[in-house]
């Protein structure tokens, strides 16, 4: 037997067992020491900056709202211009033919700043399908008048083929500032 010749293969191959232990324990110590914390400092970064980013979409998005806002409050009629807002609302009625003995209104100022409601209560009598008309100009008309209640019922007059109609418009008025 060559012992010689099996102390030298062990020697090699405790040289390599050690070498590769040796670059294994230094790769570890590597990772431990400066990819780990890199990593977790990169995972902490990715998560802030992925926090400001949200708050920035919704700063845009408030933004966005308040751009929208100013441009619908630009559509509305300011307050000082009430009185046109019962005359569109008589004018349609009459071309329809339909007489409106009188119209109350309510006032009410919204939380938003400068923003009011303001809400036209009246009852008509006439025909089915001049109703109808009415109602229909009124929901397509320039101004920006919603029908909150619409409540029709026969007329008192027995033979009479009327209709009575109660309604409720409203719109909203703007405040706005001379200067």
């Amino acid at each position: 037997m060559d012992y010689l010749g099996i102390l030298k293969r062990y020697r090699k191959l405790k040289i390599g067992t050690l070498l590769f232990l040796l670059v294994l324990l230094s790769n570890a110590f590597l990772f431990i020491g400066f990819v780990f914390p890199h990593k977790m400092k990169r995972s902490e970064t990715v998560f802030q900056w992925e926090e400001s980013r949200k708050k920035l979409n919704r700063i845009h998005s408030l933004k966005n709202a308040e751009v929208q806002l100013k441009g619908w409050k630009e559509l509305l009629k300011s307050k000082e211009d009430f009185s046109e807002t019962i005359s569109s609302i008589s004018k349609t009625a009459k071309r329809h033919r339909i007489d409106i003995p009188s119209i109350s209104y309510q006032q009410q100022d919204l939380e938003l700043k400068g923003l009011s409601k303001i809400s036209f209560s009246f009852t008509i009598n006439n025909r089915y399908d001049r109703i109808r008309k009415f109602i229909y100009d009124l929901e397509t008309s320039e101004e920006f008048l919603i029908i909150e209640e619409l409540v029709v019922e026969n007329s008192a007059k027995k033979e009479s083929q009327d209709v009575e109609a109660q309604m409720k418009v409203s719109t909203f008025l703007v405040e706005r500032r001379v200067g």
